[in-house]
């Protein structure tokens, strides 16, 4: 991506690498497989206040406009860099929506948790029920603490042809009831967009989503561009491996349009 924009546009990238990517993995983590669910709000927590020293050091060079771009993951985790800057930004989350809890509780990436596990230690360590529980949040919940009906998910392999193929080769574990519950009320309190400031100016705000996403599901959650109005969207007919492989291109397109509207609106910031 970096080098097409700085070629085609002129535009420069700052690519901040993930905590737990890349060098900056522990030596015992397997390429991007997290040892602890824990790690990946930890990972979240480190992207806010990074990007802010970063994003406050190129205004005062004299920078801009700026923009936060991610793709997948990398989406959200630009989401929650933008929510936390005070000024008006440039956001352009590709193939991410609201909340990681769908992604790890509904989607494909469902298979990477080791939900026997999570079982076993939701029911031989009761602080977590009786501790961590009390302070998990999710705007989806109801007044009981329980998803309401049109936000609820269940991992279904049945009737999704990717996970029900690799239901079968991998025999993988069904999380129980309780598990999902939990996983997805601990995902929601620590991804969850709604648990989040408002980007200043949702129209400089555009999503790039893939109509066929099974890595990112868009169902069982309150739809990113409800909960920040404003926000503009382009949809790739592809899946999401196909759209980043294939289409970066929409992706660049999507960065340059809006870099332009910033500079269009605040004229005078970026003349």
């Amino acid at each position: 991506m970096a080098l097409p924009m700085i070629k085609e546009r002129n535009v420069a990238s700052i690519i901040l690498e993930n905590p737990y990517y890349g060098l900056r993995k522990p030596k015992s983590q397997l390429r991007s497989s997290l040892h602890h669910v824990s790690d990946l709000f930890l990972m979240g927590a480190c992207i806010i206040m990074e990007s802010q020293v970063l994003l406050r050091w190129a205004q005062k060079e004299g920078f801009g406009p700026l923009c936060c771009h991610g793709i997948s993951m990398g989406g959200n985790m630009a989401c929650l860099a933008a929510s936390a800057w005070p000024h008006p930004i440039g956001l352009v989350p590709c193939l991410s929506w609201t909340s990681g809890s769908v992604t790890f509780c509904q989607g494909v990436m469902s298979k990477a948790i080791n939900w026997k596990l999570m079982e076993e230690q939701l029911t031989m360590t009761k602080e977590y029920r009786n501790d961590v529980w009390n302070l998990v949040d999710s705007p989806e919940f109801d007044s009981e603490k329980r998803y309401l009906s049109k936000h609820r998910v269940s991992v279904d392999d049945n009737h999704h042809p990717i996970l029900s193929k690799m239901g079968r080769r991998t025999k993988q574990h069904h999380p129980s009831p309780d598990a999902l519950h939990f996983m997805r009320g601990l995902m929601d309190e620590c991804t969850h967009l709604g648990n989040y400031s408002t980007p200043v100016d949702t129209e400089l705000v555009e999503l790039v989503l893939a109509e066929y996403d099974a890595y990112q599901p868009r169902q069982g959650v309150v739809p990113l561009h409800q909960l920040w109005p404003g926000c503009r969207t382009r949809t790739i007919e592809e899946g999401h491996i196909r759209s980043y492989l294939l289409k970066q291109h929409v992706f660049r397109s999507a960065v340059y349009d809006v870099l332009e509207r910033m500079g269009d609106k605040y004229p005078d910031t970026y003349a």
